[in-house]
Parts: C-alpha cells; sequence; structure tokens
C-alpha cells in the first residue's frame, strides 16, 4: 500500500457504547494496571488441566482392563492345571487297578493307548 502511514492508537482508550460493561472493563484494566494480571484469566488456566484429568482417568480404565485381563489369564491357567492334574488322577487309578489286578494289561494298555506308543517308538 502506497502513502500508508499506521496510526498509534492506544486501544485502552476504546470505550464500550454500553455504559456498564465500560464500567466493569475500566475496573478491570485499574486492576491490570496494579497486579499486572488481567482478572479472570486465572480461571482459564485451571480449565486447560482438564487434559491431565483426562489421562488419570484413561489410565484408570487401562489398570482396570489389564487387571481383568490377567485374572482371565490366570483363571484359564488354573482351569488347564486342574485338567491336567485329572488326567494324572485318572491315570494313576488305572495303574492302581492294573497293580491289584482288578483290570488287565490290555484294558490298561488299551486306556493308555500303548499300542501307539510302541508304535513311534519302534
Amino acid at each position: 500500500i502506497i502513502n500508508f502511514e499506521e496510526e498509534k492508537m492506544d486501544l485502552n482508550e476504546v470505550k464500550y457504547v454500553d455504559k456498564t460493561r465500560e464500567k466493569v472493563r475500566q475496573e478491570k484494566l485499574a486492576t491490570y494496571k496494579e497486579t499486572g494480571q488481567w482478572p479472570g484469566l486465572e480461571n482459564r488456566k485451571k480449565e486447560s488441566q482438564a487434559w491431565s484429568k483426562n489421562q488419570e482417568v484413561l489410565d484408570k480404565r487401562r489398570d482396570k482392563k489389564m487387571k481383568i485381563f490377567e485374572k482371565r489369564k490366570a483363571a484359564e491357567v488354573v482351569e488347564e492345571e486342574s485338567e491336567q492334574e485329572d488326567d494324572f488322577q485318572e491315570d494313576y487309578k488305572m495303574m492302581k487297578k492294573l497293580k491289584k489286578g482288578k483290570i488287565s494289561q490290555n484294558d490298561f494298555d488299551e486306556a493308555f493307548d500303548m499300542d501307539k506308543v510302541e508304535a513311534d517308538q519302534g
């Protein structure tokens, strides 16, 4: 822009048409000149802390989900161990029956699938 001269204006001198708003503005301006901080600005700073609070909530949810996941995993492990223990107990009972002579060697071999084991080894 040619021949433009910037006019220096003090924006604090521009007044509101509404007298009540102007009065409030003048009070805030006086407070600002005394303290160096615009009144009401502290409230805005407090609102900006919502992110950290939100992050805390997300962390709590994540922790809760991990605890639930760990409990389920532990329950699956316990269930698998109990199945293995049941199988072991059944095998032990079959061995006791064989020892006492309540079942034959063939029945014992069928229960343990000994034919398959011997075929795998041979």
